[in-house]
């Protein structure tokens, strides 16, 4: 009996050391796995942060791609602007081009008449001279004759005047109007249609007497008044200022002026009657 008791407390205190190394065995374990547990939180906490990271910059990215598509548009709508400018502005060299040689050739036709005038007044006055010198011969040409012919010198060098002051006018629209191209293709300008203040003294009634609008040219019947050439005038028309031109040349009582830039030519009407103040 001694020994089965013996027995049973070796065996009592076996299992009790048993359990004491199973129990550190698993506290040891349980340790390790709380260690690994906060390793794989820490990791998944990391993940996150850099996954937050990462979409923070793909949202940064999306902004600077939308960002660039509007520059890339805006670029394109510019870009089409320009190109739509450039063909109006070709269309519209093309077409003052197109009047130059048009003037240019009513200019050649008003020479060709005056060598045509002129020739005929020479051959006018070599009749009246060898009439004049055949006038003792009973055979001769008559007074009667004589006068006509005089009479005929007279009418032709008027219609050559004429002639040569429509040229000179001629030449002046033509040179204002390569200009006046010259500058719209630097730049242009903009209309001014606000009325300017009046200040000076009103001349006498005057009549426009054309209006040529696509060359911003006036031609002015002064009748007895008298203006210089580079002289700039305020036209003005019921006591409102109409515009402001510029004399290019006068001749017999008339006035080519053009339209000084930034004036518009909308209330500047042929056949009206207005007054004007000079400039300094």
């Amino acid at each position: 009996m001694k020994s089965v008791s013996l027995i049973l407390r070796i065996v009592a205190i076996v299992a009790a050391a048993a359990a004491a190394a199973l129990f550190f065995v698993s506290k040891g374990k349980l340790a390790d796995k709380q260690q690994e547990l906060e390793a794989s939180q820490n990791a998944q906490s990391a993940s996150q942060a850099s996954l937050q990271e990462a979409n923070t910059k793909v949202a940064s990215l999306e902004t600077l791609l939308t960002a660039a598509n509007q520059k890339a548009n805006n670029a394109t709508s510019q870009l089409e602007k320009a190109r739509a400018d450039m063909y109006t502005a070709k269309k519209e060299v093309s077409r003052k081009q197109t009047q130059l040689s048009q003037k240019d050739e009513q200019l050649q036709s008003l020479k060709s008449e005056n060598n045509s005038l002129s020739g005929q007044v020479d051959a006018l006055k070599d009749q009246v001279a060898a009439a004049k010198a055949s006038s003792a011969n009973p055979d001769g040409a008559s007074a009667e004759e004589m006068a006509a012919l005089n009479q005929r010198i007279t009418v032709l060098e008027g219609e050559n005047q004429d002639l040569k002051s429509e040229l000179t006018m001629a030449q002046t629209r033509i040179a204002a109007q390569q200009s006046k191209a010259s500058d719209e293709s630097a730049g242009g300008y903009q209309f001014n249609d606000n009325p300017a203040a009046i200040f000076g003294k009103l001349s006498d009634p005057i009549t426009v007497s054309e209006v040529d609008k696509d060359d911003g040219m006036v031609l002015l019947d002064l009748g007895e008044l008298s203006v210089n050439a580079g002289e700039k005038l305020l036209l003005v028309q019921d006591l409102k200022a109409i515009g402001r031109v510029q004399i290019l040349t006068t001749n017999n009582g008339k006035a080519l002026a053009n339209i000084l830039p930034g004036e518009s030519s909308s209330k500047i009407k042929a056949g009206a009657s207005v007054q004007f103040i000079r400039q300094s």
